[in-house]
């Protein structure tokens, strides 16, 4: 029974792993009369595709006109990136969404979403160096 806890905070660890190796984003989502946290594998115009949890292998899908709301958990990686954005190192932040950007793109046709928030500060990065160039190429993908 000590064991338990230990166990428990390995498999978190290594859910949250996996989420950032997947990308899978954790969310909230409201629905007319329910709510649920779900891990969002994929979106498209009409359907959702989740996971009850981040180590199920079984997916389901959800149309999108039936979702109130729907609220993101911030993920670590983007977290570290504001960091390094907010202690003005704009060139490894900008690194770091360029990186979340391309985690979280499967998921970027939905609102409130990490890799469309990523690559805007991305470009706010590119802007704050002063490199014109870049952030021209990013704008034009954006």
């Amino acid at each position: 029974m000590k064991f338990l806890p230990l166990a428990l905070l390995i498999l978190s660890g290594q859910a949250f792993a996996q989420q950032e190796k997947y990308g899978d984003a954790r969310a909230v989502l409201i629905l007319p009369d329910d709510a649920m946290v779900v891990w969002i594998t994929a979106a498209s115009s009409t359907n959702i595709e989740y996971k009850d949890t981040i180590l199920s292998i079984d997916r389901q899908r959800l149309a999108r006109a039936s979702i109130d709301a729907i609220y993101f958990f911030e993920p670590p990686s983007y977290k570290e990136a504001l960091g390094l954005f907010k202690g003005r190192d704009y060139s490894a932040a900008k690194e770091a969404f360029a990186k979340v950007r391309e985690e979280y793109k499967k998921i970027d046709d939905l609102p409130g979403n990490f890799s469309t928030l990523s690559g805007f500060y991305e470009i706010e990065c590119a802007r704050k160096m002063n490199d014109l160039e870049s952030m021209a190429a990013l704008l034009e993908d954006f």
